[in-house]
């Protein structure tokens, strides 16, 4: 992971080691729902935010592991691939196959 600097809100710089860091904001649940909600409808588009599942069954295990960030960037692989992201076929499986190399590495 690269380390990003950032600034405090007192002007001091912050050493950051993920982006979506500084915007860690407390949701109640009704919140969190609401999101997810209009996250479901960018699913397919350049808008996803990696919130909402997007993926066929056989892929859930790795997905659900995965990073909001991890999810987006899968997201949009698979568009660019030119599939659905709620489709199952060899070029998904490799795509989701790196990303469970990645999560597996990471714990």
């Amino acid at each position: 992971m690269k380390n990003i600097l950032e600034y405090n809100t007192d002007g001091n710089e912050a050493n950051l080691t993920d982006a979506a860091t500084c915007y860690q904001v407390p949701l109640t649940y009704n919140a969190f729902a609401a999101i997810r909600e209009l996250d479901l409808q960018f699913v397919g588009t350049d808008q996803y935010m990696g919130i909402a599942y997007f993926w066929h069954h056989d892929y859930k295990f790795t997905l659900r592991q995965a990073t909001p960030r991890q999810r987006r960037i899968t997201h949009h692989k698979i568009l660019r691939a030119g599939f659905k992201p709620h489709e199952k076929n060899k070029t998904i499986t490799k795509i989701i196959e790196k990303l469970d190399t990645q999560i597996t590495n990471r714990m």
